[in-house]
């Protein structure tokens, strides 16, 4: 009777002499330990792993290497931050790391329109200082620039309010002393005041009283006061001087006291008491004292 055999040499072959099983487990046992791939690998695994494998989606053992090589490659890029044991020296250097330039000019910042650089210097100073790194350096002193323009802006702002309302008043002031401003009494004084101030000073005088706030930068009156003053000191320096009005000259000022003319002052506050008026309050005096109103 022929020998049949499933496992490759003649039984006589064999050690073990268990025949077909002998051969068989033997290719069972090469397949199992030598998986190709697949969903099978990780059974290989112990439970932790089979479970990271899981959460993390890996489908091949290639997908875990990429993985650990990325994370390596992470590490190599990245800063440790210093312990609670640390030194002055160990922060600087990992401040170093994360962007604080070495010395203070080594911030590369983007500079405001009309920014002094001495101003800049000292920041770039104060931020080295706080050891900021550039992106910090940039973000605080932009909000700084962007604060400062809108402080500027409002003193801008709030300097024309007050201007105006300081013109506003003086002219108040002005035409309840001197009549309507198209008049020829207001008109007349702030001639006597313009020439009084051009005899006194010139432009050197008008300078002054800029600084002083009594005048805008064009000249417009801001202080009432200033203005009837010299209002008067014209009255009093060019009480001899023609003064034309409504076609007619009159020499003198017969209200100042460098130039009296009762005689003058009566005619005048009878024939034309507005005009009386403005002679009087150019004078330094009261209309009142002459039977007149004061407007």
């Amino acid at each position: 009777m022929e020998d049949i055999s499933l496992g490759g040499p003649a039984l006589a072959d064999n050690p073990s002499g268990d025949g077909v099983a002998s051969s068989f487990g033997s290719d069972r046992a090469t397949r199992v330990s030598a998986p190709s791939g697949g969903d099978t690998w990780p059974a290989a695994l112990s439970e932790d792993n089979r479970r990271l494998v899981e959460n993390k989606g890996w489908r091949s053992p290639d997908d875990a290497l990429k993985s650990y090589r990325q994370l390596d490659e992470y590490r190599g890029r990245s800063v440790a931050l210093p312990g609670d044991q640390a030194t002055d020296e160990d922060w600087k250097a990992f401040r170093h790391k994360t962007g604080m330039p070495e010395a203070a000019d080594g911030y590369a910042l983007t500079m405001m329109d009309g920014a002094d650089e001495n101003a800049t210097a000292t920041l770039k100073e104060l931020f080295h200082k706080a050891e900021l790194d550039q992106r910090q350096a940039q973000a605080l002193y932009g909000g700084m620039a962007e604060a400062l323009a809108m402080s500027r802006q409002m003193t801008t702002e709030r300097q024309a309010e007050q201007l105006a309302e300081a013109r506003e008043n003086a002219e108040a002031s002005l035409t309840r002393a001197w009549g309507a401003t198209d008049g020829e009494i207001f008109r007349r004084n702030i001639e006597m005041a313009r020439r009084a101030v051009e005899a006194l000073g010139g432009d050197g005088l008008l300078g002054e009283l800029r600084q002083l706030g009594a005048l805008t930068d064009s000249n417009q009156i801001l202080s009432p006061v200033p203005a009837k003053a010299f209002a008067e000191v014209g009255a009093q320096l060019f009480a001899e001087d023609s003064l034309i009005e409504g076609g007619e000259a009159i020499t003198a000022n017969p209200f100042a006291d460098g130039s009296l003319n009762l005689a003058a002052q009566g005619d005048l506050v009878k024939r034309d008491p507005a005009r009386a008026r403005g002679f009087i309050q150019a004078a330094g005096k009261r209309p009142e004292n002459y039977g007149l109103s004061s407007h």
